[in-house]
């Protein structure tokens, strides 16, 4: 079973069509431009910053998406973030959905 590509964000990068189909308040969240430009900046932000996240935007670079690998790793990546400096944190489906689904 093949999933669907993930693609790394570009300055460009408008919302996904397949955010008309979420729930009512994520979907509000997700068109505002604001919330947009700042959740690509701060992405980009932490793949320049790690190697493999350099690594995640070469591959997407060379293969024009990620793998199931580069997902997962994505992922790492984004919930060490939300995580660093507070080992205890727990982070909810709700509030992490938001952050991610535009990438889809």
């Amino acid at each position: 079973m093949h999933s669907a590509p993930t693609y790394l964000p570009s300055p460009n990068m408008e919302p996904s069509k397949s955010m008309e189909n979420t729930d009512e308040r994520t979907s509000e969240l997700m068109h505002h431009d604001s919330f947009h430009q700042d959740t690509r900046n701060a992405l980009l932000k932490l793949l320049n910053e790690t190697n493999d996240g350099k690594a995640l935007l070469a591959e997407e670079k060379t293969r024009g998406c990620l793998s199931s690998k580069g997902r997962s790793t994505l992922c790492k990546l984004i919930i060490r973030r939300e995580l660093q400096g507070n080992p205890t944190k727990r982070i909810s489906g709700t509030d992490f959905w938001p952050q991610i689904s535009w990438l889809k």
